[in-house]
């Protein structure tokens, strides 16, 4: 994602199936890492805003989203909707409590679970936020 303030990609006018944010994940180390591990097409954009209230307020905002499925392990969409006038059409909201392990989060591999449930129902616009530890200094995470 780009930094505060640019002239981004409109991300819901774009037309994918998944969208995946790997919330603090440097696109230059997942290329490196992960990439050439993948199949199918990988591409990176541009996007309205970088620090993530800054994104959702800058993609969300006044937004009717009836083809958008979210599934995130960050609240910050759902704490700011009614304020900022943002409706999808539904959402899994994993941050609460009982998905949080010992470090105060929720896996990614939990995430992942379920967004795997929500794709066989949305196929279309599914947006999956992925937030692991990414407050100073955490051990690392087993997917």
């Amino acid at each position: 994602m780009g930094g505060g303030g640019n002239d981004g990609v409109d991300v819901f006018s774009q037309d994918w199936d998944n969208l995946i944010i790997l919330d603090a994940c440097r696109a230059d180390a997942f290329e490196d890492i992960v990439v050439p591990e993948l199949e199918g097409n990988y591409s990176t954009v541009e996007s309205k805003g970088s620090a993530t209230v800054e994104w959702i307020e800058q993609n969300f905002t006044g937004k009717t989203l009836n083809d958008v499925v979210y599934v995130s392990a960050n609240g910050w969409l759902h704490r700011i909707s009614d304020r900022i006038g943002a409706e999808i059409h539904a959402a899994d909201w994993l941050y609460t409590s009982e998905y949080r392990n010992e470090m105060g989060t929720v896996s990614p591999k939990a995430v992942t679970k379920r967004a795997l449930k929500f794709a066989s129902d949305h196929p279309n616009k599914l947006n999956t936020d992925v937030r692991p530890p990414h407050e100073g200094l955490q051990p690392p995470i087993a997917w």
